[in-house]
């Protein structure tokens, strides 16, 4: 729930550095006489230099720090998971695989999810078949792939863009995903070359300076640099 607004967690002392003992998240989570545990938690609004009341122009900036917290809270009071793509940048062959894995968060569990694979260009020829996961406990993680097929116009370079969709049934989660045909282009590679006597000494290795009848042959050890750029070169 932190994710975007950075926000220190943790026990009172963890994040303010004093001790509340008895206050009403003591109570949520502690009394199960009456009620069942409660996850309940308090946050500090603000800066340190708003104080107890901050200026009235500082209000909605505070508010809005909290938009993502709340909605994640309620998400995760219900049946909630996070989609994650796991392919590279790059697609190299008109039939591949988009991987992905699927975290079950929410606490409305087991919980069955569906995953999508909506083509936006045209260069996606077709999406395979959706990919359901069932009965999901609170932290499964499952992986899976949708397989796509490209058109055999394909140009290298070009953009294919597509969405991810996670369905629980109720509500669907859409990220919108862009890669590119091809390989990735080497722009920059640097070879550095040390020549050494063998074993290494105390202070690393040492230079090549020894006669031919020394007992450790030279050996040479080469390192490569490659830097590609994360999407083609225009």
């Amino acid at each position: 729930m932190t994710r975007e607004n950075g926000y220190v967690y943790g026990t009172c002392y963890e994040t303010l550095g004093y001790f509340a003992n008895g206050v009403s998240d003591d109570w949520f989570y502690g009394e199960q006489d009456t009620k069942d545990k409660v996850f309940a938690f308090t946050p500090e609004a603000g800066s340190p230099a708003d104080g107890f009341w901050p200026a009235i122009d500082r209000i909605e900036e505070i508010c809005a720090g909290h938009t993502h917290m709340n909605l994640g809270l309620a998400r995760l009071a219900l049946e909630y998971a996070e989609l994650t793509e796991l392919s590279g940048d790059y697609i190299s062959e008109r039939t591949t695989s988009i991987e992905f894995e699927v975290l079950n968060l929410g606490q409305s569990s087991p919980a069955d999810y569906t995953v999508s694979l909506i083509p936006v260009t045209d260069n996606i020829l077709q999406a395979g078949d959706p990919v359901g996961f069932v009965n999901m406990e609170v932290l499964d993680l499952e992986s899976d792939h949708i397989t796509m097929e490209l058109q055999p116009y394909i140009n290298t370079g070009e953009e294919i863009t597509f969405v991810l969709s996670l369905d629980n049934g109720s509500f669907a989660w859409n990220d919108t995903i862009t890669k590119y045909y091809g390989q990735p282009e080497v722009v920059s590679m640097t070879t550095r070359k040390t020549w050494t006597t063998g074993p290494p000494t105390a202070g690393g290795f040492a230079h090549n300076t020894t006669t031919q009848n020394h007992p450790h042959l030279p050996i040479a050890l080469e390192a490569t640099t490659t830097i590609m750029p994360t999407k083609p070169l225009s």
